[in-house]
């Protein structure tokens, strides 16, 4: 983890390992402090694959629609 100067900012970020923004903090004492928060961590588990809902979707305005297909 990588805690920088957010962009053009007075602001801090910290990235992961992948270079992926975690979070943006106003003071780099409490990026710091998220850091050795999250090192400290175990890592999550991996959550099982659901199925799909056989359940219809329900669009914004209430209307039932078709299911999404994937591609």
């Amino acid at each position: 983890m990588q805690v920088v100067k957010y962009r053009h900012s007075r602001f801090f970020a910290v990235y992961d390992a992948a270079g992926e923004l975690v979070v943006v903090t106003v003071y780099k004492r409490g990026a710091q402090e998220i850091v050795r928060r999250l090192t400290q961590l175990p890592p999550l588990p991996e959550l099982p694959q659901l199925p799909p809902s056989p359940l219809p979707l329900i669009g914004s305005t209430g209307e039932v629609t078709q299911k999404r297909t994937s591609k």
